[in-house]
Order: structure tokens, then sequence, then C-alpha cells
């Protein structure tokens, strides 16, 4: 017995087993999709990561900016907004 001595005869049964093939299919896809959607969401992770950091630096920026324009405007005495 070899592979292919059992095949489907009837239309019925060969109906059958293209749906079965399809079903296996679309399960090794669902396996398949989910594995990348892991990797997709922890890359997404350590993108979301450094774009809060970058954020948090330029945040920092602008506080810095404002202490120099209003110690600025002090020294110079020019009417504050």
């Amino acid at each position: 017995m070899g592979y292919g001595d059992t095949v489907p005869s009837t239309s019925l049964s060969r109906a059958f087993a293209v749906v079965v093939v399809l079903l296996g299919l679309a399960v090794l896809s669902l396996v398949t999709a989910s594995v990348a959607a892991l990797f997709v969401k922890t890359e997404e992770r350590a993108i979301e990561r450094e774009l809060l950091q970058e954020l948090d630096h330029m945040r920092a920026q602008v506080t810095a900016l404002q202490v120099a324009v209003t110690e600025l405007s002090r020294q110079l005495k020019l009417p504050r907004d």
C-alpha cells in the first residue's frame, strides 16, 4: 500500500475531500496568522516605547524652553502674556 491507493471515487466523496482539504488550509492559515500577529505585536510595543521616550524628551525640552523664555522676559522686563 502506497500513497494514493485509496482515493475518493464518487462525486460526493470527492466534494467531501475538497472540503476537508480547504478546512485544513484554513486552520493552517489561522495558526500562521496568529504567530505572525504575535511578532507584529511585539514589534509594535517596541516602537511605542521608543515613541513615548521621544515624547518625554520633547516635553522636557518644551519645559526648559518655557523656563528660559520666562527668565529672559524677566531679565528684559517684558510684559507677560
